[in-house]
């Protein structure tokens, strides 16, 4: 029996599984992410230039190697993609930590939960708007919104 294969979901799963490992691993060459997937390279190298154009990976400068030749084209994760908010909810504090698409914490807001409580819902976006702008950052580029409720 012959199965159709869907491109676009396979082109997907791709995407995903070669950001994943830049992400866990990066950053690295194409060469070592084909070897490492054991994949072959032309299609990393259409996988990785598809995530170059959708602005998810980066070209960065590689360090110097021992031996001949140009060192290899290093792919990262574009740190500047997307904004990520966390929120920490609890008895004593409200928490707002922004980071960047690479995970790193961009600012910080902290409000106290008994000011906030009976206005929560409308208060909430303005504390994340408020971290985002203190880390000099666009608005647009947030992403996602997580939302954590600890000691309950």
């Amino acid at each position: 029996m012959v199965r159709i294969v869907n491109t676009t979901e396979t082109r997907k799963r791709n995407q995903k599984l070669v950001l994943d490992y830049v992400r866990y691993h990066g950053p690295l060459s194409s060469a070592d992410i084909a070897r490492a997937l054991n994949v072959p390279a032309g299609t990393i190298a259409r996988v990785t230039a598809s995530l170059n154009d959708l602005g998810l990976l980066v070209n960065v400068k590689s360090k110097k190697i021992k031996g001949v030749g140009k060192p290899p084209v290093m792919l990262d994760l574009n740190k500047d993609f997307a904004l990520i908010a966390g929120v920490e909810l609890n008895e004593l504090s409200t928490k707002v930590i922004i980071t960047d698409f690479k995970g790193k914490i961009v600012s910080k807001q902290v409000a106290r939960t008994a000011e906030i409580e009976k206005q929560l819902q409308g208060k909430l976006p303005e504390l994340i708007y408020s971290a985002i702008k203190s880390g000099n950052k666009s608005l647009e580029l947030l992403k996602g919104v997580g939302i954590g409720v600890s000691g309950i």
